[in-house]
């Protein structure tokens, strides 16, 4: 992201399912003072062409998984991100993968976000539409840290918890809560890709989940 210039104010689109990746991506984009917008990975067509052109994302990183779901959108952006595709190719997308294995591995100056302010736009998330296309809440950096730590107190959560996370991670309790609140004290973190009714509860005791967070 540095290499391209990407900075303070600018904005990047993460579309995918829950995984891994989607944490790294945030987190490093927030790290240079970039905004990601937290994409609806159910959204298709105009909603989802909305949701990018009103974020005024020049770039996406976009889960190959959802590859369909993008191009739906195509046809309704006027002007269309660089997209960078994680988790197999994509056609007419930059290979991330491949990209960030060619980068090197030494940590970035700390002082690269020196002019960073904690009321600086960190996410914008949207609502869910059912009043109308999507609108971006924008949430700033010092929202997004309360809100985690939040959530931890009153969880009282410690290192040793882990957090069994089912909720979607476009999602403020998904990927806002539930995360944030056991990785602000060291804990950990269980990712599903999506909600199982069957796995759910053998999946806690495989993975000896001490937390889980529900709507």
């Amino acid at each position: 992201a540095r290499s391209l210039g990407l900075k303070r104010g600018d904005v990047v689109a993460l579309l995918m399912e829950n995984r891994p990746e989607y944490i790294f991506a945030w987190s490093g984009l927030v790290k240079l003072g970039v905004t990601v917008a937290l994409i609806n990975t159910n959204l298709r067509e105009r909603a989802l062409a909305h949701s990018l052109t009103i974020s005024g994302a020049k770039h996406v990183v976009l889960g190959n998984e959802l590859a369909d779901n993008y191009a739906t959108a195509l046809d309704d952006l006027a002007e269309k991100p660089t997209v960078w595709a994680t988790g197999g190719r994509v056609q007419g997308s930059n290979d991330l993968d491949q990209t960030l294995a060619q980068q090197p591995v030494t940590a970035l100056p700390a002082d690269i976000r020196a002019d960073m302010k904690a009321r600086d736009k960190c996410f914008y998330i949207y609502t869910s539409g059912t009043t109308g296309l999507p609108k971006a809440a924008n949430m700033s950096h010092q929202r997004i840290q309360t809100m985690m730590h939040s959530f931890a107190i009153a969880m009282r959560s410690t290192e040793k918890d882990r957090m069994y996370v089912v909720l979607p991670l476009y999602h403020s309790a998904g990927g806002v809560c539930a995360i944030g609140s056991t990785l602000t004290v060291g804990g950990s973190v269980i990712l599903k890709r999506k909600f199982s009714t069957t796995q759910f509860w053998e999946d806690c005791v495989k993975y000896q989940a001490t937390q889980f967070q529900y709507i």
